[in-house]
């Protein structure tokens, strides 16, 4: 493994990587940010690209963790407070890795009998990687985001996966309508998830294909949406509780399409 040492907060490396803390870079690099040892380990296991892959000193000097049987072939090293303003996390772990965004075909999401979840503006970064970590554990075969939905690459929602969007087929950005339009070319039924649902979330016929969609934390989905959905469907809840969050919402639909199915 080759290592170099960058000694200078100006480097044109970790100016680039700062960049990314932010949206806009993320899209003009086709980049993000991984970071700690268990994520960037798992990037390698799944074959995510790695532009470049930093250390802080400290951590290179400690044997690199559960890196340290990784075949890496360079590392960059850094002073250990130059890492602390590249890092997005209070207390940095003290590597991490620029990896290259993987824009799915949308033909994967629609294999065998699909069950795709769309996000429909969900703005909560937690809510999102909660998402995408609960759709990969149900099989679902992919989760369509829609403008206005948290970036997918943001930190705290890469974080939030754990490491199922490596695996996740995932199209972001997509228009509301297109989103539907979409399932629809490809023979899914679009089940809504609403508290004013005409059935409850047993009573749903989920063994064919199906698109569940679920809304925006405050606002939940459109009067558009629920006009066009096949099934409106809500989760019977106490009087006491007003919603659950999308993420929540969204593992009792697709965790009663796996039992359905199995």
């Amino acid at each position: 493994m080759k290592v170099d040492a960058i000694t200078s907060s100006t480097n044109p490396l970790l100016k680039k990587i700062r960049a990314l803390h932010q949206r806009a870079f993320r899209e003009k690099y086709s980049a993000y940010i991984l970071e700690g040892e268990r994520l960037l380990e798992e990037a390698l296991l799944k074959g995510v690209v790695l532009e470049e892959i930093i250390a802080s000193e400290t951590f290179f000097k400690q044997g690199l963790g559960r890196l340290s049987d990784a075949n890496l072939s360079r590392l960059l090293t850094v002073p250990d407070k130059i890492f602390a303003e590249l890092a997005t996390t209070t207390n940095p772990s003290g590597i991490l890795a620029i990896a290259k965004i993987k824009t799915a075909n949308p033909k994967k999401l629609f294999s065998g009998t699909p069950l795709v979840v769309i996000a429909d503006a969900i703005q909560d970064p937690g809510n999102l990687g909660t998402l995408i970590r609960t759709s990969l554990a149900a099989s679902a075969s992919g989760l369509i985001m829609t403008k206005g939905t948290v970036d997918p690459y943001n930190p705290k929602v890469v974080r939030s996966a754990m490491g199922a969007s490596f695996q996740l087929p995932c199209l972001w950005d997509v228009d509301t309508g297109e989103a539907i339009k979409l399932c629809r070319d490809n023979g899914l039924q679009i089940v809504a998830s609403a508290a004013e649902g005409t059935k409850y979330f047993w009573q749903a016929n989920m063994t064919k294909p199906t698109a569940i969609i679920v809304g925006n934390e405050g606002q939940g989905l459109s009067q558009n949406v629920l006009d066009v959905a096949d099934e409106i469907i809500a989760i019977p809840m106490s009087d006491k509780s007003e919603s659950l969050n999308a993420a929540q919402a969204a593992t009792i639909f697709l965790f009663e399409a796996v039992r359905q199915r199995h």
